[in-house]
């Protein structure tokens, strides 16, 4: 009877188990590939970011999927860096600058995630002389160096941290750390605990009480995940097959969960400390803490077929969901949360990610100019500000989160402050139809006026829950056109204050020139007086040789002195000079006559002699007033 009860119990356990084994077998996977914008359906590996997206490393691309499409940055095969130390397969690191680093077999490549573009060996951190590279849980990025001396040294390069490693006792093969410890992890199955660049202590994993394992046949290549409750999990591969094991970083413990005579290819942790490897025939689920073993040959597609071999890799997101890459078939999915009749409330906390922006009705794009102007350099999750001119004040907005269980069950809340400061929530069910199926929204602003605004945007599965939302604040600016600038206005008025300026000097100085036109008119008018007069004195006593320039001052009224200025300043003469210019310009007229003889005329102009008269003409006019006679006046005929 009691045997009996044994074997039907038995018989139950098994049945239950193979129920068990149905149910997850059932468990339908979506399915994400080319045809969803997958560069290639063959995916190596796959990581997450902080904002929630997938990246998926295919080989020939990287693939960034914001929970509704893909974009991808192009793997330039002449930029690989060599990594001399690395002998694993692929491996995904993402670093604080948000940048990715691909390590595989020997050599390493580095992405920038912000601007989508591939770097090349001019990136600092391999200006040193790297053999392995490595990013632990902190986004510390650390090298160990490629020395040919029995030492190795492993530097952090953030904080500048060095650790010195003997080869003699292995190969480091992983790095992280937890809690101020470094842990490093070697080829022969040592783990050895660092604080402040000194050993604190040593686990071997071969060597511990259970194992009955022989680490030379492990010692190829090594994958750890920590699982956020004190234990690091480590698969480590090599000729005799894989080995799974444990390290308690709080009791100081290792043990070997499981050995296989395949390889294990990728391992990942969730919350709960439940462990999803994969194989070359599916996965395995294994709780570490009953050592249970699940094992999933088969996968049901959403099309009803299965998938029994092709699995390649697997992750876990930040919602629980499994993640699995495959050789040919893309990416597979399935979440913990999904079912096609549970309609419990979800309470998994999203990001909203801006997942493109147009302006008057045209994707932009980074790096690319519109209207002349680059408007972002960045890829759309990292925009984070706008500055518009006034022509592109239409600006439209889309937004996804990583909901991937009921896309439809997304929330969003959003304000433009300085436009609009209330908030505004909409789901798929709001009758603008600003959130469609898939759980993106679509935010429209046209004709915004000129100035400063700030778009915030909140996200949730839960409409009751919204005081730990994340927030994404853009900020925008718009300028205002060029004909309403203030600075226009500034120049406008600077510009009539000038020309009133110029035109103010301008009359002044045309006023300046006709007074001083009159003042020379009345000058002359004053000079030619006085010539006139002077002129009148001296042909009034023309034939007086005693008329004297003092006599002239006199019957002028002036000084001898200030006569002389004045008939310098007007004619260049003195008033002796002048005085004999006047003489013998009417001696030379008399001359013209003919009337009179050269004593006659020295005479009359007031000379005291003919020869003094002849000596003064010939200076005055360039020849002797005889000879003047005879060629100025015209011959008489006989």
């Amino acid at each position: 009877m009691k045997t009996c009860f044994i074997a039907i119990l038995c018989s139950m356990v098994a049945i239950m188990a193979m129920a068990d084994e149905r149910k997850n077998n059932d468990k339908a996977y979506y399915t994400l590939n080319t045809n969803n914008g997958l560069s290639s359906n063959t995916v190596l590996q796959m990581t997450q970011l902080d904002d929630g997206r997938i990246v998926a490393y295919t080989g020939d691309c990287i693939n960034i999927y914001d929970g509704v499409r893909f974009s991808q940055i192009k793997v330039d095969g002449d930029k690989w860096m060599t990594l001399p130390l690395y002998k694993g397969r692929t491996h995904l690191y993402v670093d604080r600058k948000q940048r990715l680093w691909i390590k595989r077999e020997s050599k390493i490549a580095c992405f920038d995630l912000i601007r989508q573009q591939q770097l090349s060996k001019s990136d600092s951190v391999f200006g040193m002389d790297v053999g392995d590279f490595y990013i632990d849980s902190n986004r510390d990025t650390w090298i160990v160096t490629s020395s040919k001396r029995n030492i190795t040294d492993v530097i952090n390069i953030n904080k500048g941290e060095k650790i010195e490693i003997n080869n003699s006792i292995g190969e480091i093969q992983d790095i992280d750390s937890q809690n101020g410890i470094v842990y490093l992890f070697l080829s022969t199955g040592r783990m050895l605990a660092y604080k402040k660049g000194k050993l604190q202590y040593v686990n071997d994993i071969f060597m511990s009480r259970e194992s009955n394992v022989n680490s030379e046949g492990y010692q190829a290549t090594s994958l750890v995940v920590y699982d956020q409750h004190s234990t690091f999990y480590q698969t480590k591969m090599g000729s005799k097959g894989s080995v799974l094991s444990a390290y308690d970083t709080k009791k100081r413990a290792c043990k070997i969960i499981m050995t296989s005579d395949k390889p294990m290819h990728t391992l990942t942790v969730t919350p709960k400390g439940i462990l999803y490897v994969t194989t070359p025939d599916g996965y395995m689920r294994i709780n570490p803490k009953t050592e249970e073993i699940e094992r999933f040959h088969s996968l049901r597609l959403p099309d009803g077929s299965l998938l029994s071999t092709g699995i390649n890799t697997v992750f876990q997101d930040c919602e629980g969901g499994i993640w699995l890459g495959t050789y040919n078939r893309g990416i597979l999915y399935t979440s913990p949360l999904s079912g096609i009749f549970d309609t419990q409330p979800l309470n998994i906390k999203v990001n909203p990610i801006l997942s493109a922006i147009f302006i008057n009705g045209e994707r932009v794009m980074p790096g690319n100019k519109y209207d002349g102007e680059l408007i972002i350099d960045v890829a759309s999750p990292y925009v984070d500000s706008l500055k518009l001119n006034s022509s592109q004040n239409s600006i439209s907005f889309q937004f996804s989160t990583m909901n991937y269980v009921r896309p439809r069950n997304t929330c969003y809340r959003y304000r433009l402050r300085g436009y609009d400061d209330q908030w505004h929530t909409v789901t798929a069910d709001s009758l603008s139809g600003m959130v469609d199926d898939r759980g993106m929204l679509y935010i429209s602003f046209a004709k915004l006026p000129d100035g400063e605004y700030s778009l915030e945007v909140m996200a949730t599965t839960n409409s009751k829950k919204w005081n730990d939302a994340v927030t994404k604040s853009i900020f925008i600016t718009i300028s205002s056109p060029w004909w309403t600038s203030p600075l226009l206005y500034v120049f406008i008025v600077l510009l009539i204050a000038c020309i009133l300026v110029v035109y103010i000097r301008l009359r002044r100085k045309n006023d300046i020139m006709t007074i001083n036109e009159e003042n020379d008119s009345l000058d002359n008018r004053v000079e030619n007086d006085f010539i006139i007069k002077v002129n009148g004195f001296i042909e009034k006593n023309l034939s007086n040789q005693n008329y004297s320039v003092e006599l002239l001052s006199a019957d002028l009224c002036m000084e001898r002195t200030g006569l002389y200025k004045k008939l310098v300043e007007l004619t260049g003469l003195s008033p002796l000079l002048y005085m004999r210019s006047v003489r013998l310009k009417h001696a030379e007229q008399m001359l013209k006559e003919g009337k009179m003889s050269v004593t006659e005329i020295s005479e009359a102009t007031g000379f005291s002699s003919p020869s003094y008269f002849s000596k003064c003409f010939q200076k005055e006019f360039g020849c002797t007033p005889s000879r003047y006679n005879s060629t100025s006046l015209p011959s008489k005929s006989t």
